[in-house]
């Protein structure tokens, strides 16, 4: 608005206007109807104000009166000053009074009311008038836009430096007869800051509400503001009803945000949350959270347990050879099931967290990754954390290739790479013994003395390992792929072994420290080709099934490692029956050790495709024109055959098959045990058995799953939206992660997911899960949505976890209501927040916390 107070006070200059003769002007400046008259003026200014072209135009006349000093513009009256545009249907000029009245030309079918922009300001009104040497102004039914508020009323006071409006509505709904608004008597609006008003109450569907306060403010500005988040009601069946999500914002500069909100129930349960966002535009951004809750079920006078969480994202937006990102979740082991109502989250048992840096070396083949990894099941307690692995690799080189070749010689084609993985993994499931004198697996805690316990029993080891391979033809038709592999492990410490006559059977003397290598190494080979079959059909529909194979056999040959005469990897023990055993130096540790046992295997796969050519519908040329439809995308068998084993030679065999029927994706795998079993006995229902050399195909295990997603396009007729001027940041967020938001154009969405597992070795029982999940929703009108998610297992014959919700669609708000019918976390909440502008436009509705992928 000062560029605004600029532009009338050079527009209005005396002097300036004086020296106009208006019969020139007359000449030089009035154009017939439906052309534009333009013209330049550089006004004369005093000393220390900035002379700048006035550009002025029409489309109908200019007019000027030299006797009372007026000039009038009719017909989409323009003036551009610099960045400054003010447009209306008639503007009047008055220099001898210092005054500007800018106003509509009257008819009803132009729209051609006052409008005023510059840059990011835009104002609209009925009627402009102000006094460029009070510098104070009326305005009539203003209607402005500052940050994502609109704000209307009547009259307007305008001053240099505020907005006074009467009367006022301010709201964020962008139609001209907004669905709800702040309704003031009294309104000051200090151009990009903020909105102040004096008592106020909320105006719904022109329904006045008792909602209100003494006092308001509001920040407007492009900036975030701080400010208080208003919470979610709800109720839950064990803790009684509950406030959720409350608390406030921070926004500490432009690039970080954060946020302080919590949970309270009726039963004195709580949570609170502390996350922060920041990000630096073209280079990174993230998020980071800390939840820390006391939270129990029922009313009774049981101890409040602790729990947290720990939430962190980051990622490297910059193009650079270095990436840096992290993806955090740690948690104790109790947080999810009790605050979580993600049903991903809730029903999780694992979490997993990763922070990783990478680099490539420009103009060399090398890469460098250096990785933390931490994972936890919160159902068995045991925690892996790796800190750090370390990955060094060389790209594949061609080190016999020729500056200049055809590429026919098989030698150019040997390639060689290398890599490199050192890591430091500790674990607090460890072997102990127990009260029998017996070596057993035990999950200790992570804390107090145990942790001195865990890393003392660390794992720390180096692996490099060189593949060379090449490729070439062989009988023209068919691809040969010899590949030669050297493995070296290095560590720190070995083991040795002896004879223990207390527990009649070898036992870890002791640990030998010193560095100690051991290399391995293993020749394979692949030859493959690829056939085709046609079979022809001359049916009205369907013309021809085509059927492509894939055979491949490969071959795979490595040493015994545990004889002496080629490694040092493991240890021969004798025992008092004058027999003796080969234990692993390196059992247990990070990379393992060399293979023992001979390795002369021919290994079998065959890949089946199958494709239909079928009539084209659609073509409308006459020639009969057909299109290819697949059938089946693979159908295969695999296995091998090991021929230095001295019994069950024969792997178990693989049966593989995946195909999409209509709009159902259908998956299938199965394993076949070629051998049968025998039972040595059976203690207390417990089967012991083994696998004997005598030939029965039986099936071991098999998975079954059937998906389909069914979602209808959006409607054709529905309107584009213009998103030139949104918010990057936000429509990315969007892009992001779709599926945080429910989209009203689409009447209707449903997702089926049908799983069973089969599992049965030799004459022990089978094991079997089988579920059916759905999730969708539905638009009961074109403002109400119906949401729900649920499931069935089979097996326990009852329905898993469980939401309904509803969702109405306001134009500028939203509300839900969301339901967890039964269960542990039988409950329902009501959220009713205001939306931003940009999802007006795309008429997006975010989903509730339920679905974000937040942790409540």
């Amino acid at each position: 608005m000062k560029g605004f107070l600029l532009l009338i006070t050079l527009l209005v200059s005396a002097n300036a206007f004086a020296q106009l003769d208006s019969t020139s002007q007359a000449k030089g400046r009035i154009a017939a109807p439906d052309s534009v008259t333009a013209d330049t003026l550089i006004v004369p200014t005093k000393q220390g104000e900035i002379a700048s072209p006035i550009i002025y135009s029409c489309n109908d006349s200019i007019s000027m009166d030299v006797i009372n000093k007026r000039v009038f513009l009719y017909g989409n009256a323009k003036v551009i000053y610099g960045d400054m545009t003010l447009t209306a249907g008639r503007i009047e000029i008055d220099y001898g009074n210092n005054n500007i009245k800018a106003s509509s030309s009257g008819d009803s079918l132009k729209k051609d009311t006052p409008v005023f922009k510059q840059q990011g300001d835009f104002y609209e009104a009925r009627h402009i008038e102000y006094n460029i040497k009070s510098k104070k102004g009326i305005v009539r039914d203003i209607v402005t836009q500052q940050g994502e508020g609109y704000i209307q009323g009547d009259p307007v006071k305008r001053t240099e430096d505020a907005v006074y409006v009467k009367h006022a509505k301010y709201t964020t709904c962008n139609l001209a007869h907004p669905h709800y608004y702040v309704n003031a008597r009294k309104l000051k609006v200090i151009p990009e800051d903020k909105v102040v008003t004096g008592p106020f109450n909320m105006v719904l569907s022109d329904i006045p509400t008792p909602i209100g306060l003494p006092f308001g403010f509001f920040p407007i500005t492009t900036r975030s503001k701080s400010g208080i988040i208003f919470p979610t009601l709800g109720e839950q069946r064990d803790r009684g009803f509950y406030v959720s999500q409350g608390g406030f914002y921070w926004a500490a500069s432009d690039r970080l945000g954060v946020k302080l909100i919590g949970d309270y129930y009726t039963n004195n349960s709580y949570r609170m949350t502390l996350a922060s966002e920041y990000k630096t535009r073209y280079r990174y951004d993230g998020n980071m959270t800390f939840n820390y809750s006391r939270v129990k079920s029922g009313f009774n006078n049981e101890p409040f347990p602790t729990d947290f969480n720990v939430l962190w994202s980051h990622s490297t937006l910059k193009k650079t050879s270095g990436k840096f990102s992290a993806s955090v979740n740690i948690t104790s082991n109790n947080y999810y099931k009790l605050n979580s109502y993600n049903p991903t989250s809730y029903q999780s048992s694992v979490f997993t967290s990763t922070i990783s840096y990478y680099k490539t070396f420009k103009n060399s083949p090398f890469n460098l990754g250096v990785t933390l990894r931490q994972d936890q099941n919160v159902i068995t307690k045991q925690m892996n954390l790796t800190a750090p692995e370390v990955n060094f690799s060389m790209n594949r080189i061609y080190p016999f290739k020729k500056a200049v070749s055809t590429g026919n010689n098989w030698y150019e084609k040997i390639n060689v790479s290398y890599n490199l993985n050192t890591k430091y993994a500790v674990t607090n499931t460890l072997k102990l013994q127990n009260a029998e004198g017996q070596t057993v697996d035990s999950t200790i805690a992570f804390k107090g003395d145990n942790v001195k316990t865990v890393l003392e029993n660390g794992k720390i080891g180096m692996k490099h390992s060189i593949p060379i391979s090449t490729t070439f033809k062989v009988l023209k038709y068919f691809s040969l792929n010899p590949t030669f592999t050297y493995e070296d492990f290095w560590y720190i410490e070995k083991l040795h072994y002896q004879y223990s006559n207390t527990t009649k059977s070898v036992i870890v003397k002791d640990t030998i420290p010193g560095f100690t290598r051991a290399g391995a190494y293993n020749l394979s080979t692949n030859l493959t080709t690829r056939l085709y079959g046609m079979y022809k059909i001359n049916g009205k529909v369907l013309k021809g099934i085509r059927h492509t194979a894939v055979p491949t056999l490969n071959y795979t040959f490595k040493p015994d490692f545990s004889s002496p005469a080629i490694g040092n990897s493991y240890q021969e023990v004798a025992k008092p029956d004058g027999t003796s055993s080969r234990y692993s130096v390196y059992n247990g540790y990070i990379y393992g050790a060399p293979s023992q046992g001979l390795v002369n295997s021919v290994g079998f796969s065959l890949q089946n495709t199958f494709e239909a050519k079928i009539r084209n519908k659609k073509d409308t040329t006459g020639t009969k024109a057909t299109k290819k439809v697949t059938l089946i995308d693979n159908i295969g068998i695999a296995g091998s055959y090991n021929f230095s084993a001295d019994s069950l030679k024969l792997s178990l065999l693989s049966l593989t098959a995946r195909t999409k029927l209509y709009i159902f994706d259908i998956a299938f795998n199965s394993q076949i045990d070629p051998y049968d079993y025998k039972v040595d006995s059976i203690v207390k229902e417990q089967v012991y058995q083994r696998r004997i050399q005598k030939y029965n195909l039986r099936l071991y295990s098999y998975s079954l799953s059937i998906g389909a997603n069914l979602n209808p396009k959006a409607r054709d007729k529905q309107a584009i939206p213009d998103l030139s001027k949104v918010n990057p940041e936000e429509l990315s967020l969007i892009n992001s992660h779709p599926e945080r938001y429910i989209d009203f154009k689409i009447p209707w969405s449903l997702n089926l997911a049908y799983n069973i597992n089969y599992a049965k070795t030799g004459y022990l029982a089978a094991k079997t899960t089988q579920s059916l999940t759905a999730s969708g929703n539905l638009s009961l009108t074109e403002k109400w949505k119906l949401t729900a998610s649920s499931g069935y297992d089979f097996i326990a014959k009852g329905l898993s976890y469980t939401t309904i919700g509803i969702v109405r669609d306001l134009h500028c708000w939203q509300m839900s209501i969301n339901v967890v019918p039964f269960g542990l976390r039988q409950s329902y909440f009501f959220t009713f927040t205001a939306k931003s502008s940009l999802l007006q436009d795309l008429k997006l509705t975010k989903r509730s916390p339920t679905y974000s992928g937040q942790s409540f």
